[in-house]
């Protein structure tokens, strides 16, 4: 009668093997698990540190964080400055309503231009751009005939009343581009009007009442606007924007 043999100091650092074994595996994946769970973790906070994002119709959508810069621009020294800037075109500075509509008229199709009276005279603007449009728009227009001039406006965005408007306002000048496109009937504002409600409430501030003034008017917007709505738009834009001029 035959025995089968068996040799258990083999089986016994088999046995070890295997354990050593799976105690790397298993502190290999405790490890995993918390560099997964650290990774979820920064990604609410951070999602939840962020300014809402506004799809606006099928193609435009803005968004805005706390820690980047609109339109930020480079100084002398080549360092980035905490500021946005928006620029408008005048066209010409009349007494004469007539000789300003004349002007209009030739620019008006084009451009989401407007008269903006001050005081006793007009200004004729052709519409208000972020820093990276107003160089082409001023050459189209010289290459018109059209004499014309850059008008500046800047933002301090370490102020946060200053970014919240100049986020607003570039937001909504994104959207007004896109409703004068050619090839766009009219632009919902919905999700635009819910991204600016759900901006933090700041009650303190310098000129905490102009962003007030301005939350109240997007929220009072109609739900659709169309090409036809946009120069009244622009021009409102342009009231806010008086307030930041460069001197």
């Amino acid at each position: 009668m035959r025995y089968t043999r068996y040799n258990y100091k083999k089986n016994k650092n088999n046995n070890l093997i295997m354990f050593i074994l799976k105690l790397v595996g298993t502190v290999v994946g405790a490890g995993l698990c918390g560099i997964a769970l650290a990774y979820v973790a920064i990604s609410v906070l951070t999602k939840n540190n962020a300014l809402p994002a506004a799809n606006i119709g099928n193609k435009t959508s803005i968004e805005a964080n706390n820690n980047e810069v609109v339109n930020s621009e480079e100084g002398s020294n080549g360092a980035v400055s905490n500021t946005s800037v928006f620029y408008t075109v005048q066209c010409g500075y009349f007494s004469n309503e007539n000789n300003a509509n004349q002007i209009l008229s030739s620019i008006n199709g084009k451009y989401s231009a407007f008269i903006y009276k001050d005081q006793d005279k007009f200004r004729v603007l052709s519409g208000v751009y972020e820093s990276d449009k107003v160089d082409q728009i001023v050459s189209e227009l010289k290459n018109s005939n059209i004499e014309c001039a850059k008008i500046k406006f800047s933002f301090n965005n370490d102020d946060k009343v200053e970014y919240q408007i100049s986020s607003i306002c570039d937001g909504y000048i994104r959207l007004l581009d896109t409703a004068f496109s050619d090839d766009v009937k009219s632009i919902n504002t919905d999700d635009f009007k819910g991204w600016t409600n759900e901006l933090e409430k700041i009650s303190a501030g310098e000129k905490v009442d102009i962003l007030n003034n301005l939350k109240e008017h997007i929220s009072n917007l109609a739900a659709e606007i169309s090409k036809e709505n946009v120069p009244a738009e622009m021009e409102y834009i342009y009231t806010i924007l008086l307030n930041f001029k460069d001197i």
